[in-house]
């Protein structure tokens, strides 16, 4: 049965909303595939008027076999984590319902910005891309997406994500980092400080440069921390600082931040695991996947 990822927009996701590059990824870890509908209640059943939707009908999917089909999106894809649980649920309706799928990815992002529109009533369409490609997607721009190669290595720093387990909103963090960058000094901060360490961050990662990686990642960790508190749960601040003194471990904030997943990124897996003590972990690209 064929899967659809998650994504994870690894670097730039607040960069992005001030016309800097970003990075998504796909995170087979997290995945979601048809099954046929049975007894058994569904993880993400299909909500009411999608079959119809605008959307799905401008991007050539035969809605009335998705209808007639009578399948269940089986999901693992946290909701509400900023993973793309519904970016991965149009990229399977496409790709097994369209009737005259494009391999352009510039046409493809609008095709699936339009149907995940469904679900957030506007959508940039990287969560479906990076899901129905599943690929790296170097974003350029909202207008300009590029398919990247690349393959999680030995020499790049072991992934992983911490589980805050802590809900949130992302609509009032976005319209509070907006609000700040019409100050000059925070402005000033982000264009000399953040915009170039994430730049940095995404061709290291993307060449497998280590060395150079760590600078950047602990440069936008200590931004975070100094001029993006809001998106940091207050309880994990003090583990946050502690990061800071080390440089064997970074964090950085995951998707709009605030709850959900952090980001973080050590030297190995152990490394991980001793600096989280009892917080759940999970590791995307490595053997141990959960900890």
């Amino acid at each position: 049965m064929k899967s659809y990822p998650a994504k994870l927009i690894l670097f730039g996701e607040y960069a992005l909303l001030k016309g800097a590059p970003a990075l998504s990824i796909p995170l087979p870890v997290y995945s979601g595939s048809w099954h046929t509908v049975g007894q058994d209640p569904c993880t993400m059943p299909l909500p009411e008027g999608i079959y119809n939707f605008e959307g799905l009908l401008r991007a050539g999917v035969n809605c009335q076999a998705f209808q007639d089909a009578r399948l269940c999106f089986e999901s693992n894809i946290p909701m509400g984590y900023g993973l793309g649980s519904s970016g991965a649920l149009c990229a399977a309706i496409y790709d097994r319902f369209a009737e005259h799928k494009t391999n352009d990815p510039r046409q493809l992002q609008q095709l699936l910005a339009g149907m995940e529109a469904f679900f957030h009533g506007k959508s940039s369409g990287i969560d479906p891309l990076t899901s129905y490609l599943n690929q790296a997607i170097l974003i350029q721009s909202f207008e300009e997406v590029v398919p990247v190669a690349w393959n999680p290595g030995d020499d790049l720093p072991c992934l992983f994500l911490l589980d805050t387990q802590v809900p949130r909103k992302t609509g009032p963090l976005v319209e509070w980092f907006l609000k700040q960058t019409e100050t000059p000094q925070y402005q000033e901060r982000l264009e000399t400080v953040l915009l170039p360490a994430n730049l940095q961050a995404i061709h290291s990662w993307l060449g497998s440069q280590p060395e150079i990686l760590w600078e950047s990642l602990l440069r936008i960790s200590a931004f975070q921390a100094e001029y993006m508190q809001p998106m940091i749960p207050e309880a994990f601040r003090s583990l946050w600082q502690t990061s800071l003194n080390r440089q064997d471990v970074a964090l950085k904030i995951c998707g709009a931040g605030g709850g959900g997943f952090i980001l973080g990124f050590a030297k190995d897996v152990q490394t991980a695991i001793d600096f989280a003590g009892a917080y759940p972990l999970t590791f995307p690209f490595n053997s141990t996947q959960t900890a």
